[in-house]
């Protein structure tokens, strides 16, 4: 054997071969029992009416059209008809009015921190924030070295909370949201929040009888592999995996990078939100300075401004900007004069904006 050969280990190939292996000892009644598939049944949600439909060997079967104002009393009535419903999973399908999906093109780089980059852009993309939205991303595919395509796909929290809990309310259980969905589609997500997601009992009794099993053939396996496996080519092996564990800590250590900078990044651009533009402040001097009214100078520094002009009511404009909520501290800066030749009062006048007007607005 040539313990120098670089050893190229697919470590989903060996699970996948390793559970193939402990299925085949598990016995039928109880393989049938803990890996039993859930009936999909997916909801469609229409102006006052909740339409259902189930999906059996791949052909969709319309089930019910409930009463969104009577739904409580009409899905008791439906589960009477088909108790199955107690063992399905529930798919929530929004159309394109109730949800958005969207391919966007996006550097290879973000691969590794998709859904940060996508929460700190989402606004970029969309008309709404992250604090808005329920979203999702997740690669579809590699375009080039340099660029991925990206599927975004969201939904607004608020009409979505309200009918998800018309939903919870009539005791309809909700394990997955999709726009449009199909389970034929080539690509999933899942639209439902965590805190919103449940558990099933099903599962659950599933999930510790598959670690009962799983367990039980580790430590047999703990005896056995030994016998199996000779100690030096057990040794050999460590010595191999060891360059990978610098390569690891290596790329952790890049991952805390990106993390940090990704951080540093997001209170930049708070601060930058924060502060408000030029083409604002002039929104506002537009609307509330009078026709009689114009500047000649104007000049903005940090969060404070000048302005100078001439006005038939000068005497007014303090209590004029002042009654907005945009500038505090107005004061004139120099006396007012005449101008001989208009008739009108020069005025030289500073102003703090407030950042908490913009940003409330």
């Amino acid at each position: 054997m040539n313990l120098n050969k670089e050893i190229q280990f697919d470590l989903k190939a060996f699970f996948r071969w390793w559970g193939q292996g402990l299925l085949a000892w598990v016995p039928e009644n109880i393989k049938s029992r803990l890996f039993e598939q859930a009936e999909d049944i997916v909801l469609q949600s229409e102006p006052e009416k909740l339409v259902i439909y189930r999906f059996k060997a791949g052909k969709k079967q319309r089930l019910a059209q409930l009463d969104l104002n009577h739904l409580a009393q009409q899905y008791v009535e439906l589960k009477q008809k088909f108790p199955e419903l107690d063992k399905a999973r529930f798919i929530l399908s929004l159309n394109s009015g109730q949800a958005l999906e969207k391919e966007l093109i996006l550097p290879a780089a973000v691969k590794p921190n998709l859904m940060q980059v996508m929460q700190f852009e989402l606004d970029k993309y969309t008309p709404f924030s992250a604090e808005q939205v329920y979203f999702s991303a997740q690669v579809l595919r590699q375009e080039t070295p340099e660029n991925i395509t990206v599927l975004l796909a969201l939904t607004p929290r608020s009409s979505f909370d309200t009918l998800y809990s018309q939903l919870i309310a009539a005791n309809i259980p909700i394990d997955w949201v999709e726009c449009n969905y199909h389970p034929d589609r080539d690509y999933r997500y899942n639209l439902l929040p965590e805190d919103k997601q449940r558990t099933k009992n099903r599962f659950m009794r599933g999930l510790v009888g598959g670690l009962v099993v799983i367990t039980g053939s580790l430590a047999l396996g703990l005896f056995i592999l030994p016998v199996l496996v000779g100690e030096g080519q057990v040794e050999a092996l460590r010595q191999q995996l060891k360059p990978l564990q610098k390569k690891i800590q290596k790329v952790q250590l890049q991952q805390q990078e990106i993390d940090r900078l990704l951080a540093e990044t997001q209170k930049l651009v708070a601060l930058k939100q924060s502060i408000p533009t030029l083409n604002e402040i002039l929104f506002h001097l537009t609307h509330l300075l009078p026709d009689n009214t114009w500047l000649t100078h104007f000049k903005l520094q940090d969060n404070s401004i000048q302005i100078q002009g001439q006005s038939g009511t000068a005497s007014n404009l303090i209590e004029i900007l002042e009654s907005s909520p945009v500038f505090e501290n107005v004061r004139f800066i120099s006396p007012l004069t005449q101008d001989k030749r208009t008739g009108k009062e020069r005025f030289q006048i500073s102003a703090q904006v407030t950042q908490r007007s913009f940003t409330d607005e």
